[in-house]
C-alpha cells in the first residue's frame, strides 16, 4: 500500500510540475477514496486547486476553488507534523486572492514553527514583493540562498523583481542564472519558458503584458 501511495504522489506531482491541474482533479474522487485523507495528497491537492484558481475569469467560480484549497490545507492541521505545510498553504491562498497581510500572518506563523525551513522565506518575499516593497522583499530572498536547490526559485523571483521596477538588465542576468540553475527536476510550472520570455524583452516593452 506504502508503495502504491509513494508511486501515485509521483504521478500527481509529475503532471503538477507540467501545469495539468484539470487532469489531476478528474482523479481527485478516486484518490481520496483509496488514500483517505492522508496528508501528502490532502497538500498536493490544496496547491492544485489553488494554481488552477489562477486561470479561472470569473471571480465566483475562483473563490469557489479558492476555498476549497483552504479547505485542504486547513484539514492539514489534525496532523501535527503538517502544521508548518497547512500554514505556507493558506498563506499562498490568501497572497494569490490579494489579502496580503493574511498572507503575511500565515506565512510568519510558518516561519515560527520552522526557521530552518528556508522556503518559506521566498514566500515572504513574495508578500512583500506584491507589497512594492522591494527592498524588504530583496533582504527575505536574499535569506533562502543557503540552500542550494532554492536558487532557482530565489532567482526567478528576482528577475521578476526587476521586471516590475524596469530594471531590464538586473532581470535578465537573473533570467539566466534561473536557466543555468535549472533542470528537469526542479523546472516547475514552466520556469525555464517564463525566464526566456524575458530574456527577449526589448528596453521599450510593455512588461505587463508579458505574463
Amino acid at each position: 500500500m506504502e508503495n502504491n501511495k509513494e508511486k501515485e504522489i509521483k504521478k500527481l506531482w509529475n503532471l503538477f510540475n507540467k501545469g495539468k491541474f484539470s487532469e489531476i482533479l478528474k482523479k481527485e474522487r478516486e484518490i481520496f477514496k483509496k488514500f483517505k485523507n492522508e496528508p501528502k495528497f490532502l497538500k498536493l491537492f490544496g496547491l492544485v486547486y489553488d494554481q488552477y484558481a489562477l486561470s479561472i475569469q470569473d471571480n465566483f467560480k475562483r473563490k469557489k476553488y479558492q476555498q476549497k484549497a483552504k479547505s485542504y490545507f486547513n484539514m492539514l492541521f489534525k496532523e501535527k507534523s503538517y502544521s508548518f505545510e497547512a500554514l505556507k498553504g493558506l498563506g499562498l491562498v490568501e497572497l494569490h486572492q490579494g489579502n496580503l497581510n493574511k498572507a503575511l500572518y500565515f506565512y510568519k506563523k510558518a516561519l515560527s514553527l520552522n526557521p530552518k525551513e528556508y522556503s518559506i522565506y521566498i514566500d515572504i518575499g513574495n508578500v512583500y514583493q506584491a507589497l512594492k516593497k522591494y527592498k524588504t522583499a530583496l533582504k527575505w530572498y536574499k535569506k533562502a540562498l543557503i540552500k542550494k536547490e532554492l536558487k532557482p526559485f530565489v532567482f526567478t523571483n528576482l528577475a521578476l523583481l526587476y521586471l516590475k521596477q524596469g530594471k531590464i538588465l538586473l532581470a535578465k542576468k537573473y533570467a539566466r542564472l534561473v536557466l543555468s540553475n535549472t533542470n528537469k527536476k526542479n523546472n516547475m510550472l514552466g520556469l525555464k519558458q517564463k525566464m526566456k520570455k524575458i530574456l527577449k524583452i526589448s528596453h521599450n516593452i510593455n512588461i505587463f503584458n508579458l505574463f
